[in-house]
């Protein structure tokens, strides 16, 4: 185990002896729970904050007018590059 100190309020205080005396466990061992519990949720945050960005993402480009050129360029493009590939391979 490491020491740690650190302040908290009264009324954390009194609480804090309230629960402790009530669960029968350490004042110690509530805050220990608070940390881990704490530490859980973010992690539990953490693992969801990539959903979250591609629900944000969803539909961002529903409103473009340009696409289909766009990717008929790209598909222009890859095809020149195959027949330029193919000439080169002797196909």
């Amino acid at each position: 185990m490491v020491r740690k100190q650190f302040f908290i309020r009264e009324d954390q205080q009194k609480r804090l002896k309230a629960v402790a005396a009530a669960k029968g466990v350490s004042e110690a061992e509530l805050i220990r729970q608070g940390i881990d519990l704490e530490l859980k949720r973010n992690e539990a945050a953490e693992n969801e904050s990539w959903k979250e960005g591609f629900r944000q993402a969803a539909g961002i480009w529903k409103d473009r007018t340009d696409l289909d050129e766009l990717f008929a360029d790209a598909r222009r493009r890859r095809k020149e590059r195959r027949k330029k590939m193919d000439a080169r391979m002797g196909k």
